[in-house]
């Protein structure tokens, strides 16, 4: 009788207990558990438990091409507990199923520019020297190989816009006999110059580039300057023009992008954009089209593109 009583008194003091301990405490108090203070009070703004979107209610997944995210399911929901970067023979996570772990292969789902032998003089976009498709992508003197295939069949890399274009422009790198080597200018952007170290392999040619606005005049990089009021050329699509300020003063120039076409200084009064023409034999006549992307630096959080 004594121990129904005792059981009794212990049974209505566990309900008195869970009454005085709100739902929102008791949650606060496991989300200290998986990673807050032992022993810390309660605090006033009592939360509940989340769980971590990245983890997708799995125990390993690709958080980015390299890097394997491990998290641990706690009362219901996913927290992250870890991370490893893929690295050596295996540089590439992917996820099998409903696991993920680091492999030699790359993954479908990841979108980042291979790894180039590219020497990198300086850090910008450059194009590839036998494939007009494809452009490299130098990072902190690490050098990437992407292209421009996504776009459609037409889509090439255009130099002087840096962004992949519907055209039939296609400009390749022709190396010089080694008698007469020296730095030369890209065909369509006079701010990337070139030189060969092998007339029979383009892709051993060493690529640089001067900065925004200048142009390589086969010496050196050099901004514009005014001598006289109007717009002059610099590239197929860029050009600076200089302004008649009055009392023989000329503005400072100011370079421009052709958004379509190219810029062709023969229109007068002084030069302009001009969209061309293409034909093609299966299609009708097709106007050079506006940048259909804009390839930039790569960032390993944007190449990763889990199915769901």
């Amino acid at each position: 009788m004594a121990t129904s009583c005792a059981a009794g008194t212990l049974l209505l003091s566990l309900v008195a207990l869970a009454g005085a301990i709100s739902a929102a405490d008791l949650n606060s108090r496991l989300d200290r558990g998986l990673g807050g203070q032992a022993g810390a009070p309660v605090p006033n703004d009592l939360r509940a438990v989340t769980g971590d979107a990245e983890c997708g209610n799995r125990g390993t997944s690709c958080l980015d091409c390299t890097t394997v995210l491990t998290c641990r399911e706690f009362a219901g929901v996913w927290k992250k507990t870890g991370t490893q970067t893929c690295d050596g023979d295996t540089p590439w996570c992917r996820a099998d199923g409903a696991d993920a772990s680091c492999t030699a292969g790359r993954s479908s789902e990841c979108t980042a520019p291979q790894p180039a032998d590219f020497p990198c003089a300086n850090d910008g976009l450059y194009p590839h020297p036998t494939d007009c498709t494809k452009y490299y992508i130098c990072v902190n003197s690490t050098s990437y190989i992407s292209g421009c295939s996504d776009y459609g069949a037409d889509a090439k890399y255009d130099a002087a816009t840096e962004t992949c274009r519907i055209t039939k422009n296609c400009p390749t790198l022709t190396c010089p006999d080694p008698g007469t080597q020296g730095w030369q200018v890209w065909p369509t952007s006079s701010k990337i110059y070139i030189s060969c170290l092998d007339q029979d392999d383009p892709l051993q040619a060493v690529f640089s580039q001067c900065e925004d606005g200048e142009t390589y005049d086969g010496k050196t990089c050099v901004k514009p300057a005014c001598s006289r009021a109007g717009r002059f050329k610099i590239d197929d699509q860029k050009y600076y023009e200089c302004v008649d300020l009055g009392d023989g003063r000329l503005s400072s120039p100011s370079v421009y992008t052709c958004p379509q076409g190219t810029f062709d200084e023969t229109k007068l009064p002084s030069g302009r954009c001009v969209a061309a023409q293409l034909t093609t034999q299966a299609k009708p006549p097709v106007t050079e089209s506006a940048p259909t992307t804009e390839p930039t630096p790569p960032t390993p959080t944007s190449w990763y593109h889990p199915k769901h």
